[in-house]
This record gives C-alpha cells, structure tokens and sequence, in this order.
C-alpha cells in the first residue's frame, strides 16, 4: 500500500502539486525517496499504526499540516477522518483497500483465539469507518470487491462517492527477462527443465501458503516441480515444518521478503503463480505483477479478481485437490506483459492525478471514472 501512495505521489508532483505527507514516527526522514515539499510526523504509539495520539494530533485545528492550508488530502483509509473535523470545508479523497467487514470474514474463515478478538475489534470499527466515509468527498475503490463492499452490507456508503481506480502495476519493473530466469534457476539449484511454482505474499494463514504446499505435494505429472515461497511472516516455521513432514522440502525454496526487481527475477523463473488466499481480497498485486509478467495463474473466488482480468487466470474452491488440478494443467506461460491497460500503473496514475485536480477545483468528476 506504500508503494502505491510513493507512487501516486511521485506522478502528482511531476503534474506540478505541491505534496506533502503527513504520517507516524518511526522513520527517518532521509529514508523518504519522494521530495515531499513538507513531511511531519506524529510521534508515539507503534510507528505505522494510528495510535489515540494519532487520532489526538490530527484533529488540532492549529496544527502545521493544516496551517499549510493544502486544497485537498489524499488518506489512507480513514486516516485522515480527524482533519475533516478540525476543518470540515476541507476535501478529503480516501484510497480503501478493504473494510472492517471483510476483515471480520477473513478472520471467521481462519478462526483463532487471535483472530476471533480481531473480530470484535473489527466489528466496533465498523460505524467509525461508515461515518467518516460518509464525510468524506470522494473514496477510491482498489477494484470491484472493494467497490462492492463500501457500496453493501454494512457500510453502504452511495455509490456517487465511490470511484474505481484499480491497482496500477509497473509493467517495465515487472518486464519478463529470460537472463534473469536462468540467474534465479542457477542460484537456487533449479533445473532448466523443472515446472516451478510461485507463492508470494505474506506469510501469514490468511494468505493460504500452506493449502498451496499440499497442494503442490499432489504434483507428479510432467517435469519434477519446484514450489517457491517468497515473503516472511508469521508462519514461516509452520510452513517450513509443513514441507518437510510432506516430504518436499528439497524442492520448496523460501526466498525471504524480495524487492521488485528481486520479485521480477522470481517470477521469470516460475511457471505459474499459485494465490488461494482465504482473505476477501480487494485486488491484490501480486496477480496484477504477475500477469505483467507473463504467468498464468491459479487462485480462487475471493482473491477478488475482476472478469476482465480472467484470462490464463484459473479460479478454483480453494482445495488443495482442486489447486493441484488446477495448477497441473495451466497453461503455458507468456514471456511478455499480459496485463490490461485498465490495471498498468501510467492508467491509474493518471486517473489519480485527473482525480486530485478535479476535487482541488470544484470541478465533475466524470472523467475520472
């Protein structure tokens, strides 16, 4: 989610904005790539998260982010709802990724002690979240999930606020390379020949790593397949300890947390990306960088993957024997970008930078959808 807003932010300069950021502690500020024009931060509680000193802080009417007078604010979530109070004439543009209800049924469909507490805390987000969307101008929706979850069931914020803008990937950052896939192979002693398998996400059980290791310990048809793992998280031991008791952990690699060029190289390396996520996703972009890339991919329903999206991508139950049918005869992979322009980065910059503008002025906002 950084990157998108670094991003977002990086084409609204170059459009000739003044941008400056507001966020938590916890970093320094040389650490920034972007040349925000101003960047304060909200010190105390845990950095990256809203702590009640954020929720404090940005409700001060005299505060330097609000003396600097900007003619709009770009949120992440409803991080920005305490602005609107301490300046209610100020336009407020939110980008959701998801809502507290789809977090409660990603939570259900994983159910734990932890979990089922991030249930109650879920649920009492629920009318915070309604009522500062409400409050604010515009709420970009990530994709069509989400769209529907803020337009549903609970929250049904009107759909005159909601505007679609999809993910947008860097397709030359995520361009097939035929020398990087033999480096990648060479490095992790994969044969040439071998049909390998990509898993990249958090580690986490939400994210559905270990349904994609049994499932890929019920491949034996074709050339011996290898399964990449790439991320860290909490359940890296769990899934370490999983394929060794399936009897695969010579052909399982855990690459660690990749950057992008890192995650271009293992994708040209794969053969096919493997998602059954639990989670209600609202569009993740891992599918997105890997149809740049050229691979096909097996997933499921709830990875909340548009229709026009749907080509070389297979959906699935979520079983492992399902995944392993799946994953078994996918088709193969492109060696070029199969990405939509609809879900390519210069798109959603643009719309985001039409957006902005438009909300700065006063102006419609039709031709921005």
């Amino acid at each position: 989610m950084e990157r998108v807003y670094e991003d977002v932010a990086e084409r609204l300069i170059g459009d000739g904005f003044d941008v400056a950021l507001l966020t938590t502690g916890g970093f320094e500020g040389d650490e920034l790539k972007i040349p925000y024009k101003r960047v304060w931060t909200v010190q105390g509680g845990r950095p990256g998260r809203y702590s009640r000193t954020w929720w404090k802080q940005t409700r001060r009417a005299d505060a330097p982010w609000l003396t600097w007078a900007p003619d709009v604010v770009l949120s992440v979530s409803i991080a920005g709802r305490r602005l609107s109070r301490a300046m209610p004439s100020l336009p407020i543009l939110a980008q959701c990724h998801g809502t507290a209800w789809a977090e409660v049924r990603s939570s259900l469909a994983t159910p734990s002690p932890r979990e089922l507490a991030k249930v109650v805390l879920n649920l009492a987000r629920i009318p915070r979240e309604a009522m500062s969307y409400r409050q604010f101008t515009r709420i970009v929706a990530i994709g069509p999930g989400v769209e529907k979850q803020l337009i549903d069931f609970p929250l049904r914020i009107a759909k005159s606020k909601v505007v679609k803008i999809a993910n947008g990937i860097d397709v030359e950052a995520f361009e097939y390379s035929a020398v990087a896939a033999a480096k990648f192979r060479n490095q992790h002693g994969i044969p040439a020949v071998a049909r390998v398998g990509l898993f990249a996400s958090r580690l986490h059980v939400q994210k559905g790593a270990d349904v994609a290791l049994d499932a890929f310990a019920r491949i034996s048809e074709g050339p011996l397949p290898f399964l990449l793992i790439c991320g860290t998280g909490p359940a890296e031991e769990d899934l370490r300890r999983q394929a060794r008791r399936l009897g695969v952990m010579n052909r399982v690699i855990f690459t660690g947390a990749l950057d992008r060029k890192g995650m271009s190289a293992a994708m040209s390396a794969a053969d096919v990306l493997v998602f059954p996520t639990r989670r209600r996703e609202g569009l993740p972009l891992t599918i997105l960088e890997a149809r740049a890339n050229g691979l096909p991919v097996v997933t499921v329903q709830n990875a909340g993957v548009p229709a026009d999206l749907t080509r070389n991508v297979a959906m699935t139950s979520g079983t492992a024997e399902d995944i392993a049918m799946a994953w078994s005869r996918s088709p193969e992979r492109q060696h070029r970008n199969a990405l939509p322009v609809e879900y390519q980065a210069l798109t959603a910059l643009r719309k985001y930078s039409a957006l902005v503008g438009s909300i700065a002025l006063g102006e419609a906002l039709d031709d921005v959808h």
